[in-house]
């Protein structure tokens, strides 16, 4: 299940998710790509370790 937001009328069109280091496994980076743009999600930390929360953005 994906924590990404789009739109609405803006349909799913892909969403995947990956964990960008080796060592901290638990902490997803989400990607998501509809028609009209793309959504990520990535997890803030302090000093690589604590997570603090999670970054949106998202470009046409």
């Amino acid at each position: 299940m994906s924590n990404l937001k789009f739109a609405p009328g803006e349909n799913d069109v892909i969403a995947e998710s990956f964990s960008p280091s080796v060592l901290m496994f638990l902490l997803k980076t989400e990607i998501g790509a509809s028609m009209m743009r793309i959504v990520t999600r990535s997890p803030n930390t302090l000093l690589g370790l604590i997570p603090l929360g999670a970054s949106d953005s998202a470009c046409r």
